[in-house]
């Protein structure tokens, strides 16, 4: 698998082009669970780049799951301002955003839908809202990281999503930023 995690990688930066049907072929050839792995996953994407969305794109209507296994979709939301926050466990600058979020919630909750987009497995997101709930709406991406979070040109978590209600991404925060978020939070009060 490492090898084949070179060899993809390389092809990402333009090396080797020749070899890209072998390669490809080679992933195609792999178990489900092999593929299905992080390392499985992390080659997919140097092989398949996902496209990136911007501010002013609309946002595609990606697949996730709620509390008891069902399938949800970001246009149930669709005619509704709505900020998705992507998050995980163990990462505390998304633990240290709650409170910011549940300050926007209380104070612009009529303006604005929050959903909290989980990266963890099912097991690390059950132990998360126990441990830190929220009063908005939390569902779960069933692929990780190697999920919908791709999309943008963020490097990490939490990525905050602003989403106009046509579907159409108003702003994109990277990292745990009060002052943007609380920025936010001025905006959508004030409209």
């Amino acid at each position: 698998m490492d090898k084949l995690k070179s060899e993809a990688k390389g092809l990402s930066i333009g090396r080797d082009k020749e070899y890209r049907p072998i390669i490809e072929q080679l992933y195609a050839g792999l178990p489900a669970e092999l593929r299905d792995s992080p390392v499985g996953k992390e080659i997919e994407d140097y092989l398949f780049p996902v496209k990136k969305y911007h501010v002013g794109d609309v946002l595609p209507d990606y697949m996730y799951v709620d509390r008891l296994g069902g399938v949800r979709h970001l246009s149930e939301f669709r005619g509704k301002r709505v900020l998705v926050d992507f998050w995980s466990m163990g990462c505390m600058p998304c633990i240290q955003s709650i409170p910011v979020l549940q300050k926007i919630y209380d104070e612009c909750g009529d303006e604005i839908s929050i959903i909290s987009i989980s990266l963890d497995t099912d097991s690390l997101w059950e132990r998360a809202r126990k441990e830190h709930p929220v009063s908005w709406t939390e569902w779960r991406d069933p692929s990780g990281n190697a999920g919908s979070i791709r999309s943008f040109d963020s490097r990490g978590i939490p990525t905050f999503v602003l989403v106009s209600p046509e579907g159409i991404i108003m702003d994109v925060i990277e990292g745990l930023n009060e002052e943007k978020l609380n920025g936010l939070r001025k905006k959508i009060s004030s409209k």
